[in-house]
């Protein structure tokens, strides 16, 4: 995780939460923004999208497990929330562990950078760097950590 793990409730379980009305849509996205996600790995750079009743959705997961669900064994990576936002193109939205009874989909239109700056969204890089996705960098992640499943 980004932040030390005292820091950050976990996200299955906010989402739970979310799902049933007791954690509300600012401690989903406090949660969301610090944690690692896991994505399949497509075929070409880029995210993975899938077409979810007429929305492009990009699934990420909160674990390995929950990955495997969903997708099987594959190859995947990945990144935390606030990366993956600054990454998605206007009009996607994310899927929340998608196999799973907390499963969300999250639309980041309704994100606005101003909140993500005001909760204290972690900062990556050198002294002075600007988090990713904070300044409208859409290429590459710069602060992935790639894996391949076992």
């Amino acid at each position: 995780m980004v932040d030390s793990p005292a820091a950050v409730r976990p996200l299955a379980a906010v989402a739970r939460e979310a799902k049933a009305g007791t954690a509300s849509a600012e401690e989903l996205l406090a949660s969301f923004v610090r944690s690692n996600l896991y994505l399949p790995r497509p075929p070409r750079p880029g995210l993975p999208t899938m077409a979810v009743g007429g929305d492009t959705v990009v699934p990420v997961f909160t674990s390995e497990a929950e990955l495997a669900r969903f997708a099987g064994r594959c190859d995947w990576f990945r990144t935390d929330g606030l990366d993956l936002l600054g990454l998605l193109a206007p009009g996607v939205v994310v899927g929340l562990d998608l196999a799973s009874d907390h499963r969300l989909r999250l639309d980041p239109a309704a994100v606005r950078l101003d909140y993500v700056l005001r909760v204290g969204a972690p900062r990556r890089g050198a002294a002075g760097d600007t988090a990713p996705g904070c300044d409208g960098h859409r290429g590459p992640p710069r602060t992935i950590e790639e894996d391949r499943s076992p």
